[in-house]
């Protein structure tokens, strides 16, 4: 993790103790997290931990042998590790046995020191992540599971007061929200249904191309596009005009205006960075490499 990253972390967690909140305070508030009966879903947001303390966190798996990567960043350093568990195994543990989970994080230079866990399974079921502070500092964690086989539980939000009360008013707009269209969910297969970055970690697997799209005002400001790929070289990406793509339909030699490049600054991220004179939309296009399945994260800003 960079030290802006870090530096950013430590000012949240400063401003958060000046204004009286407290971790414990935090977790006793959500009551969830504490065991497997009521773990997280892991989203990807900073959390603090405090001293010897722990989250659980839960996904489910459908058990067809593709790969699952577990990535978490940490701040500071050493200040929390995660161990991966089986559905059996938290059984065991439940009745009292002594278990070893199936995998722990470890270090990946080539993601910025974040600790990872990749790895896949043959039976269907949910799967847990602990998350453990260590030594003497609490921690600030991001926590990130992902996989084209795995899934997350939604718990049910309890009814307000409100929705309670008013059953009627629910039965009367149901029919003026069925009349509407349902929203359009983009898949990223072309430009014509490109998707947003989100720097969420995303599966991709071999030979599977997506597309992303962002609007520029044209005004020569600086673009970014910044992609983590793991493992390393299973996955690029490139960066297409409008006018570029139009004139490739006809001509297959017309090329991108340019590639991701392996940037050892940022954590051997692949990265792009260059400008227009010209508003619209521009395009990137992320394609898997050689016979691995790929994980990436990619940010445009």
């Amino acid at each position: 993790m960079s030290k802006k990253l870090y530096t950013i972390v430590m000012i949240a967690a400063l401003v958060a103790s000046t204004l009286g909140f407290t971790v414990s305070g935090a977790m006793a508030a959500s009551a969830a997290g504490t065991g497997p009966g009521d773990a997280l879903t892991p989203a990807g947001q900073w959390t603090s931990l405090a001293t010897g303390q722990q989250a659980w966190y839960a996904f489910r798996y459908e058990g067809d042998g593709s790969q699952i990567l577990v990535r978490m960043s940490v701040a500071p350093a050493n200040s929390a590790a995660f161990e991966v568990w089986t559905p059996d195994q938290v059984q065991q543990w439940a009745a009292g046995n002594k278990v070893s989970p199936i995998g722990r994080g470890s270090v990946d230079n080539s993601l910025g020191g974040d600790l990872v866990w990749a790895g896949k399974f043959n039976t269907p079921g949910t799967y847990y992540v602990i998350v453990s502070q260590t030594g003497s500092v609490p921690a600030n964690y991001s926590l990130q599971v992902s996989g084209s086989a795995v899934s997350f539980m939604k718990a049910a939000e309890p009814a307000s007061a409100a929705q309670t009360a008013a059953p009627a008013a629910e039965k009367a707009t149901a029919a003026t929200s069925a009349a509407k269209p349902a929203a359009e969910t983009k898949s990223g297969k072309s430009p014509a249904d490109a998707l947003t970055a989100s720097g969420q970690w995303v599966p991709l697997a071999v030979g599977q191309q997506v597309w992303y799209a962002f609007s520029y005002s044209g005004d020569g400001s600086q673009v970014q596009a910044r992609m983590a790929v793991y493992p390393n070289g299973s996955a690029d990406f490139a960066v297409w005009t409008a006018a570029d793509l139009e004139r490739s339909a006809q001509d297959s030699s017309v090329k991108p205006v340019g590639r991701g490049s392996v940037d050892n600054a940022l954590g051997g991220d692949l990265v792009w960075v260059g400008s227009f004179n010209t508003s619209g939309t521009y395009y990137i296009v992320v394609t898997q490499n050689g016979s691995t399945p790929a994980y990436y994260s990619l940010t445009i800003k």
